[in-house]
């Protein structure tokens, strides 16, 4: 392996080890989830904007229909996060990560409708089995149940992100990511902007430093690297790298938040992963 691949797969893996770490943060930052996620993609904005500069991209869009598209995919992006982070929020990392990650499969089924394809047998069976797992992670089926919640909201934030990954799709040949990244946070703030005037939100030393590593490391220079990742290593190796994200956000919700997943949530969430990983290798294949 030459040197500069062996540094995208280094910088790969810390990206997906601090992009990890977000989902933590809707429990550990005491604010209600909107402005948390106000929080994140105001600051995390001039991050991505500094390394444009850096990097000498430009930051003018070429045309008034890509900026509609982009404040498209801005508010479906922040509602997305405030989906996600909502479902940890209400159950567990575990549930909420993993209802997410349902989003490959979800995927397989909204892609042939924008493409005028169709599911293949093989995709119905992995969604029958992510399904059955999300499922069987739940004990009571009341919607009063944080688990019910948490899945529910999960599954919704994992078909949004599919559809601003489809929607997206036009712009690649356009621009480079980390400048479509940067807009849809741009958007994304201005979209949640008016919620400051309905929130009142105690902010403390300790909350702006954690809204700064979520902004700043977890997003922004996460984000980048897996960018540039995607540029030496190709999408399909990182994409079967990223698939270890729920596992290490579930550890790491063990000792920073005290939630050790159950047997019916790690049965569920072993058939969710396992679907997922399936996917996954199926589109790389075919990519």
């Amino acid at each position: 392996m030459d040197s500069q691949k062996r540094n995208a797969l280094i910088g790969l893996n810390i990206a997906v080890l601090v992009m990890s770490i977000a989902g933590l943060f809707a429990k550990i930052i005491p604010w209600p989830v909107p402005m948390i996620i106000l929080g994140r993609a105001s600051l995390a904005a001039p991050f991505i904007a500094a390394y444009l500069v850096f990097m000498k991209m430009p930051l003018k869009l070429k045309c008034k229909k890509h900026a509609l598209i982009l404040m498209g995919l801005g508010i479906m992006m922040v509602t997305h996060w405030i989906t996600f982070f909502t479902a940890i929020k209400v159950s567990t990392v575990a549930v909420g990560i993993l209802a997410v990650f349902t989003a490959p499969i979800i995927t397989t089924f909204l892609e042939p409708v924008f493409d005028g394809g169709k599911a293949h047998k093989k995709d119905i069976l992995l969604a029958l089995v992510a399904f059955a797992g999300i499922v069987l992670m739940i004990d009571d089926f009341s919607f009063g149940n944080g688990t019910v919640q948490g899945v529910l909201l999960g599954t919704t934030s994992a078909c949004i992100v599919s559809l601003r990954n489809i929607w997206s799709k036009c712009l690649v040949h356009t621009y480079e990511a980390p400048f479509v990244m940067f807009w849809q946070m741009l958007f994304g703030t201005l979209f949640l902007s008016p919620l400051l005037f309905f929130y009142e939100v105690e902010v403390t030393h300790v909350d702006i430093k954690n809204l700064l590593i979520l902004a700043c490391f977890a997003t922004a220079i996460a984000h980048t690297l897996m960018l540039r990742s995607i540029a030496t290593m190709g999408a399909r190796a990182t994409a079967i790298i990223m698939m270890i994200q729920p596992l290490y956000a579930i550890l790491l919700a063990i000792p920073l938040l005290g939630e050790v997943p159950t047997l019916r949530v790690i049965a569920g969430g072993l058939l969710v992963m396992s679907a997922m990983v399936i996917e996954t290798l199926n589109q790389a294949k075919t990519s």
